[in-house]
C-alpha cells in the first residue's frame, strides 16, 4: 500500500460509518478488519477509510450472520480491494466507487449472496461530506492559538458549538456570525 494512504480518525470513520466509536473501535479491538486497515499515529489508533463501510455491513448483518463469517467475508473484500488498480482511492473511499471491484459475496454451500455495493455507496457519500466540512475549515498554529478556524475567518469553530449547545437557534448563529448553512454543517 501507498504511504499516501488516507488513515483517519475512529471520529471520523464513525461518523462516515453512521455509527459510534465504540463500534469502529471494537473492529479494531476484537480483530474483525485486517490489521492492513489500521495504523498508529502519534500513538492514536487510525482507520483507513474503507473501514467505515467494512463496520457498517458488520454491525448491519449482526442478525443474520455470525462474527466469523462477517470477519471472513471483510477479509475476501480487503483482499480484492488491495489488489485492484484502484486501490489507494477505494480504502480512502475517494472519487466515485470503481466498478473493477466486484461487491458481491456468494457462498454457495451456505446459499449465500451479499451486494456490498450499498455499504461502499453509503460510505463514499458520507466520506464527500466530511471533505466538504474540512475546505471549509482550517488549522494554524499562528491562527487563534492553533484552534480549527472557519477557512478564511479568526472565527474558531468552538465558539459556533458552543452557542448552538446552548439552544441559540441556527438562523441565530448564521447571522451573528456571518456563515453560510455549509459552514454551519461542516
Amino acid at each position: 500500500m501507498s504511504s499516501t494512504l488516507q488513515f483517519v480518525p475512529s471520529a471520523e470513520a464513525a461518523f462516515i460509518a453512521g455509527l459510534t466509536q465504540q463500534q469502529i473501535n471494537r473492529m479494531a479491538d476484537e480483530h474483525l478488519v485486517p490489521e492492513s486497515l489500521l495504523a498508529q499515529e502519534n500513538g492514536a489508533r487510525r482507520f483507513a477509510r474503507i473501514t467505515a463501510a467494512f463496520a457498517s455491513f458488520f454491525f448491519a448483518s449482526d442478525s443474520f450472520l455470525i462474527a466469523a463469517a462477517r470477519k471472513r467475508i471483510l477479509s475476501e473484500l480487503t483482499t480484492r480491494v488491495t489488489g485492484s488498480k484502484s486501490s489507494e482511492a477505494l480504502l480512502s473511499l475517494h472519487g466515485e466507487m470503481r466498478r473493477d471491484i466486484d461487491w458481491t459475496f456468494t457462498d454457495g454451500d451456505a446459499g449465500l449472496k451479499l451486494d456490498f455495493s450499498q455499504f461502499v455507496i453509503k460510505a463514499v457519500d458520507r466520506a464527500k461530506e466530511v471533505d466538504a466540512a474540512d475546505a471549509l475549515i482550517e488549522k494554524k498554529d499562528g491562527l487563534m492559538g492553533g484552534k480549527p478556524c472557519f477557512r478564511g475567518t479568526r472565527l474558531p469553530i468552538e465558539m459556533v458549538t458552543a452557542s448552538l449547545d446552548k439552544g441559540i437557534s441556527e438562523e441565530r448563529v448564521l447571522d451573528e456570525y456571518s456563515l453560510t448553512k455549509a459552514q454551519l454543517h461542516a
